[in-house]
């Protein structure tokens, strides 16, 4: 295993880590894939990795709950990385929300605190000074930041509180690279690790680039699973979530992979997926979000302006914030066939989007 040591905090984290979504709503309590899933993230500990990610609101807390079976007995072998939500951004919701996570867990320190998005209502300087302050009193050791801005990075960078930011948590593969574009020299300028996901496989490939991906996947000895996450690895600590022991030594083995800039430039030529302007009347709504399917969503227009669920940001504060143009990524749409879509991620920025601009106003999207 490679690690890679945080700036700031000096905390050495492998270059792959493991992600907790999998193990389902409390609820519906399922003790052989709860089971499981603490098997296989104690496998991936016995090859090297350190990094486990989740969040509070991750399955409603449960991955939280299981994690504290993991780490007990050895949690200084392991880098805990939680978030809280984005309601929460604000001092006293931090505190409360970390001391929640705390307990579920049972620990008495988080590695890697960070908010999972923005709020519109809260100001990141507030959230980081927050975070800084915990730091202090040893209730975190490292402080992170998630899908946020370049307008929110750089109000960080002009009152000087980035040098106090380890990591930025964000989407980034070979099919997503946005942010190479309109991030990554910000992150780079001040030393902040990327912490990346990605949900997207060898399904979305064409046939001419399966013929291309084949012949680099022979070269290197490796399947697309490990040439996608070699991809990621040389710009950031990439999380996957797997409970196959398979699929967990390839991901490890993906750190070992090292592309040529040659090939670098082919893959990133030819699977980066373009921003597209889609006609929202040629858009479905699919019935659950492929990001997390425990997550409440609406299905229509109206139920999202009521906001019953109580989400936030709601879609209209989303759609406050589209108007002052800071959209923050596209959506995500797989195509059905004869020019219609479905969207499978983004669905409150999707129905902010509506709001902001009605049914006339092409949207923002990255087709998969």
């Amino acid at each position: 295993m490679k690690y890679i040591n945080l700036n700031y905090s000096k905390i050495a984290v492998s270059n792959v880590g493991q992600g907790m979504l999998g193990i389902g709503d409390p609820s519906e309590y399922d003790a052989p894939r709860v089971n499981k899933r603490i098997e296989t993230l104690e496998y991936g500990l016995s090859l090297g990795i350190n990094l486990i990610d989740t969040g509070e609101d991750y399955e409603l807390g449960n991955c939280e709950k299981v994690l504290a079976e993991v780490v007990k007995n050895k949690r200084d072998k392991i880098v805990i990385s939680t978030k809280f939500k984005p309601e929460n951004n604000c001092n006293e919701h931090i505190r409360k929300s970390l001391e929640g996570s705390l307990k579920r867990i049972n620990t008495d320190y988080i590695d890697i605190y960070q908010n999972q998005w923005p709020n519109p209502k809260v100001d990141i300087r507030e959230t980081v000074e927050t975070l800084i302050d915990l730091q202090q009193e040893g209730k975190i050791r490292a402080i992170g930041i998630g899908n946020l801005s370049g307008k929110h990075l750089q109000s960080l960078v002009d009152s000087d509180l980035i040098k106090y930011v380890d990591t930025f948590q964000g989407e980034y593969d070979v099919f997503n690279q946005q942010m190479e574009t309109n991030l990554f020299g910000s992150l780079n300028d001040h030393n902040i690790k990327l912490i990346s996901y990605g949900i997207r496989g060898s399904h979305l490939l064409s046939g001419r680039q399966k013929l291309t991906v084949s012949n680099l996947m022979e070269k290197y000895n490796c399947d697309f699973r490990g040439l996608k996450l070699a991809f990621s690895n040389r710009k950031s600590i990439s999380l996957f979530s797997s409970m196959n022991h398979d699929h967990i030594r390839t991901n490890c083995g993906s750190v070992d992979i090292d592309l040529n800039a040659e090939d670098v430039e082919i893959l990133s030529s030819i699977l980066k997926k373009e921003v597209v302007f889609v006609d929202t009347n040629r858009i479905s709504i699919g019935k659950v979000d492929d990001a997390d399917k425990t997550h409440k969503i609406y299905m229509t227009l109206d139920d999202a302006k009521k906001n019953e669920l109580n989400i936030f940001p709601s879609a209209t504060e989303i759609a406050d914030e589209i108007l002052a143009g800071d959209f923050m990524r596209p959506v995500e749409l797989k195509q059905l066939g004869n020019d219609k879509f479905v969207l499978v991620r983004g669905r409150m920025r999707y129905w902010g989007w509506l709001i902001a601009y009605g049914i006339n106003e092409k949207i923002p999207s990255i087709v998969i």
